[in-house]
């Protein structure tokens, strides 16, 4: 049976993957916003620490700038891989 931190964690994590939009940048901030609508209170170190999981299996870009990250889903079908312009700020 999986435990119910593992559970919390993989929730928050299919929740982040389903709402990343396809050939656009979103920040950690807005992710963070995202997952607060959605009832999941977590800080921005451990959406950091998610993404950098999901990257290591999904198709993910992370880009970190100075006291920023943000993260774009290279493909929907997440088998597929292409790569992705930012979205200009």
């Amino acid at each position: 049976m999986m435990s119910k931190e593992k559970a919390s964690s993989l929730h928050r994590q299919w929740l982040t993957l389903q709402r990343l939009p396809q050939g656009k940048w979103v920040g950690t901030a807005d992710i963070q916003l995202m997952l607060e609508r959605e009832g999941v209170q977590v800080s921005l170190r451990t959406i950091q620490r998610d993404l950098n999981q999901l990257a290591e299996r999904f198709p993910l870009k992370i880009m970190v700038r100075v006291r920023k990250v943000g993260v774009g889903a290279l493909t929907r079908k997440f088998p597929a891989c292409r790569t992705l312009a930012p979205v200009k700020q």
